[in-house]
């Protein structure tokens, strides 16, 4: 397992690292080259609150080697809790693509998992015009569950068999976190070494099957509402309920801090 020293906060319960996209891929290449394991994922705040009330959930995300902050919302509270003021956030897609790229130049094999195979092979002809000679070892369509015994069995013989490096899940988050940490940490589990990366709808963006918000606006914090306006029914809850206790719950996180603070300097 990798020693991952980037500078990690607590914001809400998740312990969430202070990183950009050249310290991630350089922190890829590393456990790549030292045959290491590597967990890592951005995370976006809803599947922080869903922590909150999932205790389980909540040990599987502070088991990972790194969380880095999916929305602008986190980087913010990153800033807002303890002056850690990120100059971008990390966005699923860009990052899938920048590992691609990585993957690209230094020969790593990948695997991409989730979604259904139409939106796959999408995603794989788009891929391969941003990089023609990344080797993708296989496409891998979700079953939209928990995987059964065999499933898992069947998807980690496959991964191990093509000696692949990276696997990179799309699925919704967080069973794609939950499923990355299993096939990791709970037996069966993957023996050899691999980089194991969900990167939320980045599938779906890069595939061409879902808008995606102009880069302006997920700049400015507003990507939550283009893409519930884009589909409602779906997203409402996250962004209309959890959207709104995540910036409670930081809130809160700064009072407690302040009055911890303050202690201190009374006694």
């Amino acid at each position: 397992m990798s020693n991952h020293n980037q500078i990690k906060k607590n914001v809400a319960g998740i312990i969430i690292a202070k990183s950009d996209y050249e310290a991630i891929k350089k922190t890829v290449a590393t456990n790549i080259k030292a045959g290491k394991k590597l967990l890592i994922s951005p995370l976006a705040s809803h599947t922080i609150v869903k922590a909150l009330f999932d205790k389980k959930l909540r040990s599987i995300l502070n088991h990972y080697d790194a969380l880095y902050p999916d929305s602008q919302y986190v980087r913010w509270a990153l800033g807002f809790l303890y002056g850690s003021w990120l100059k971008d956030r990390v966005y699923g897609p860009e990052l899938m693509l920048r590992v691609c790229g990585l993957a690209q130049d230094n020969k790593y094999k990948i695997i991409l998992y989730g979604n259904t195979l139409s939106t796959l092979e999408r995603l794989k002809n788009n891929v391969l015009k941003k990089f023609p000679d990344l080797k993708i070892n296989a496409v891998i369509p979700s079953v939209f569950r928990d995987l059964t015994l065999e499933e898992k069995e069947s998807l980690i013989k496959e991964i191990e068999k093509s000696k692949t490096n990276i696997l990179i899940i799309g699925m919704s988050s967080p069973l794609e976190q939950i499923l990355g940490y299993k096939l990791l940490h709970e037996n069966p589990c993957l023996k050899k070494p691999i980089v194991i990366l969900p990167v939320g709808a980045a599938f779906d963006f890069i595939a061409g099957v879902r808008l995606q918000a102009p880069k302006w606006i997920g700049d400015m914090g507003f990507e939550w509402l283009f893409r519930l306006l884009s589909e409602p029914k779906r997203l409402w809850k996250r962004y209309l309920v959890y959207g709104p206790l995540f910036i409670i719950l930081v809130i809160f996180q700064k009072i407690r801090m302040l009055v911890g603070y303050q202690k201190r300097y009374i006694h």
